[in-house]
C-alpha cells in the first residue's frame, strides 16, 4: 500500500517527497506514541529501514539492524 500512497501524494496532491516520507514515517509513530525510537533515523533509534525501488516498491527491509526482506 505504501508504493500506492506515496506516488499520489507526490503526483496527484503535491506533497513534496520529503514530506510524503515523514507522512509514512515519523507521523504515524508520533501517533501511536514511539516516535522516541522508530519514525525517523537517529542515534539510539531502532535501525528500521527500507529501501524503495523507482515505482516505491519494497527493494530492501531492514528491522532492528536486521536484514529481513530483499527483493528477489
Amino acid at each position: 500500500m505504501l508504493n500506492q500512497m506515496i506516488p499520489i501524494l507526490i503526483d496527484t496532491v503535491g506533497v513534496p517527497l520529503v514530506e510524503a516520507i515523514r507522512m509514512a514515517s515519523l507521523t504515524p509513530a508520533r501517533v501511536i506514541g514511539v516516535d522516541d525510537r522508530k519514525g525517523s533515523l537517529e542515534a539510539d533509534k531502532d535501525a528500521d529501514i527500507a529501501i524503495f525501488e523507482d515505482d516505491f516498491s519494497a527493494w530492501r527491509t531492514m528491522i532492528c539492524g536486521q536484514w529481513a526482506y530483499a527483493a528477489t
